[in-house]
């Protein structure tokens, strides 16, 4: 059994030493007690990430300064970034004077086996890869046991920074993929798959253009060692295809790769992964059982024949894939010459003679036309009574994002956004019934300017709600239901402004808009719930925010020594997760 106390008193003094800029490896932290060791490795290495995730403990600068290795041969400038396994940093090479991205193992000399064979895998995965679109390596060496290996530096950014500003152009995000997918066919054929595509791993040099990297979960098909065990899930939950989520690596080959091009191109295109969950968990289910949402009905301007190739790569199923990364290659090809794509299914005529063929269509057609009016009939009645169901949905939406600003009491603009009236005034174009993009207020929700981008404490609209007030106007925006008793939303209310007031008192100093440790700002609720997603509504202990205030994981928050917040006002914060985390009320 772990000697808990000794444990506890071995990390505690070494947060003290690390905070006085000690660096010592587990075994002299343990010296005297050498069956704690793993243990205390373990808890360390967790500790160390909950602090780099919130921003606390030591500073990032003297974290960096630390762990600046010494290279013979390279001048260390400065730190590019971390990933799940290796560290990359800034360096000159001496004697060329040129500046490259040095990659080492992020536990240095002790790394397990295990890291340093896979770390030696990648390197010879990208070493035996020549591509102009695929990172090339440099150097390949050791330092006091730390092996390193250096490549071009890419200063253009990557895919994931450029996305953040919003979807790529149509025509942008076809000659991006098309250089993906003939990049991805030259590591294919010399036997690598890299299992890992997604935006952060695709950068950008100084004059665009796109590179491949980070092949750190590359696989080699030419029976080379194998790192993972079935069953294991490997890659980025949102990037994975289904036969990589469902932990079936044996599986795993150049389709795979398709599939993530696919998702790529699915968010270049939308601004948004085609399946995420509210947890890991949740979005591999998406990925081996839902369907992604219609491409087109996310960004209409789209082609249908590019959404063809983006559902094509999506297949659930390998063999409905492209076969391969040049078989994608050529259809994107086709498309940008206005031929006809392979993607599209062939026709139920393509095998008859030609007279047949053209005159079975002229007998569907006459079919098709007898009873068109009715279909379209159909249609809008569905789409009708769809809008009606949602009516109720559509209010709940519009009053918990917007009636801050735009309610009974607030109306800002002489907007009051539960007044069904006012919204569907045609001089005022706020709701235009059966057209969501002529509608002012579906505009402004979509384009990000309402709330305003500095009203960082007011709530924003979901993409999945955006889509149901689309559905909602687009059915004929059909009145609100007639609205119940409001005591509990006022209830609610009152409690969203007590959490506001004890994260302000309590939190704001090391969360604040300006200097948020761990990117964390208290105040901000939509960066709370809808993006950093540590408070679940509804759901106190499965809010990452709510257990480390409790303290149920570790490290606590605040961090020692800070004293921990009043239990009435934990409380406090655990009802209000609990009633659903309603948005906190804008100061006056």
């Amino acid at each position: 059994m772990t000697d808990s106390a000794g444990l506890s008193d071995l990390l505690l003094r070494w947060q003290e030493g690390r905070e006085r800029g000690q660096d010592r490896a587990p075994e002299e932290w343990c010296a005297g007690r050498p069956e704690l060791v793993e243990e205390f490795r373990r808890r360390a290495a967790a500790l160390a990430s909950m602090e780099r995730r919130l921003g606390i403990g030591v500073s990032a600068q003297e974290e960096e300064a630390a762990e600046m290795p010494v290279v013979p041969g390279y001048e260390i400038l400065g730190l590019l970034g971390r990933g799940g396994m290796g560290v990359v940093y800034r360096a000159r090479q001496r004697g060329l004077t040129r500046v490259v991205a040095l990659k080492m193992l992020l536990d240095g000399p002790h790394a397990t086996a295990a890291q340093r064979s896979r770390f030696r895998a990648e390197a010879e995965a990208v070493a035996r890869l020549q591509h102009p679109n695929i990172v090339a390596i440099d150097d390949v060496g050791d330092a006091d046991g730390r092996p390193f290996f250096t490549m071009e530096l890419l200063d253009g950014g990557s895919l994931a920074e450029k996305l953040a500003r919003g979807p790529l152009p149509v025509d942008e995000a076809l000659t991006l993929l098309l250089s993906l997918a003939q990049a991805m066919e030259a590591a294919h054929r010399r036997g690598v798959v890299h299992r890992d595509l997604k935006p952060s791993n695709l950068l950008f040099a100084s004059d665009g253009m796109p590179k491949v990297a980070d092949f750190g979960l590359a696989k080699c098909l030419d029976g080379g060692t194998r790192h993972t065990r079935s069953g294991t899930v490997l890659g980025t939950p949102g990037s994975l295809a289904p036969e990589q989520a469902d932990g079936q690596n044996h599986a795993v080959g150049p389709t795979a790769d398709v599939w993530a091009l696919g998702a790529i191109l699915y968010e270049t295109l939308t601004n948004r992964p085609p399946f995420r969950g509210e947890t890991v968990l949740g979005t591999l289910l998406a990925v081996l059982s839902n369907e992604p949402p219609p491409l087109r009905r996310l960004r209409p301007q789209v082609p249908r024949d590019l959404e063809s190739i983006c559902l094509k790569c999506l297949a659930k199923r390998p063999e409905r894939r492209y076969a391969s990364a040049a078989a994608l290659a050529d259809d994107l090809q086709r498309h940008r010459r206005g031929q006809a794509i392979r993607a599209r299914r062939a026709g139920v005529f393509k095998s008859r003679p030609r007279w047949i063929a053209l005159g079975m269509a002229l007998l569907a057609s006459v079919a098709a036309l007898a009873f068109l009016g009715m279909r379209e009939d159909d249609a809008a009645r569905r789409s009708r009574r769809a809008a009606v169901e949602l009516a109720p949905r559509v209010r709940h939406i519009l009053h918990k994002n917007c009636r801050e600003c735009h309610g009974e009491d607030r109306a800002e603009r002489g907007l009051h956004v539960l007044d069904y009236g006012q919204l569907i005034d045609p001089r005022r174009h706020l709701v235009v019934p059966g057209a969501a993009d002529e509608s002012r207020l579906f505009q402004r929700i979509r384009d990000e300017s309402m709330p305003p981008p500095e009203a960082e404490e007011l709530p924003r609209v979901s993409l999945e709600e955006l889509q149901i007030l689309e559905e909602w106007i687009a059915g004929g925006a059909p009145p609100f239901p007639e609205s119940g008793s409001m005591s509990s939303a006022i209830a609610a209310t009152e409690l969203s402004a007590q959490v506001k007031e004890i994260f302000a008192a309590e939190c704001y100093g090391c969360h604040r808009h300006t200097n948020a440790r761990g990117g964390i700002k208290i105040m901000n609720y939509d960066l709370l719930v809808n993006q950093r997603k540590v408070v679940v509504p509804g759901k106190p202990d499965e809010s990452e925010l709510y257990r480390l205030l409790v303290g149920h994981q570790d490290p606590p928050m605040p961090p020692r020594p800070i004293p921990r917040l009043d239990a009435r006002h934990v409380e406090t914060v655990r009802r209000w997760i609990e009633d659903a985390a309603a948005p906190f009320p804008r100061t006056r």
